[in-house]
């Protein structure tokens, strides 16, 4: 098992991780951002997620946390920022510092 210098996810969890992220049409990004994204992170820090996509709605983040942080066996807990709400200057540092894991 292979793992990220960066985010400290596997490589097959990181595959997960697109696979549910996929299932959700009205996401069409998504960055991991935070100290997994900065390479600073702790054994079990938790993974800031930062989605965009036009139709992306509450419901869907909801739905997706739920998916990640109840559902699946990740070992980590999930944050979720719908960075169409988002403020500015976090929206320009997901873009500077993020690692994209999925663009449709």
């Amino acid at each position: 098992m292979s793992i990220d210098n960066t985010t400290g996810l596997s490589s097959s969890e990181l595959e997960e991780l697109c696979i549910q992220i996929g299932l959700f049409s009205s996401i069409t990004s998504a960055y991991i951002f935070g100290s997994r994204a900065k390479g600073n992170y702790q054994p079990g820090s938790d993974v800031d997620l930062a989605l965009q996509g036009e139709s992306l709605s509450r419901t869907d983040i909801a739905e997706l946390s739920y998916k990640l942080n109840q559902e699946s066996l990740f070992p980590y807990h999930f944050d979720i920022l719908n960075m169409n709400t988002a403020d500015k200057k976090i929206i320009e540092h997901i873009k500077r510092v993020g690692v994209l894991i999925l663009q449709c």
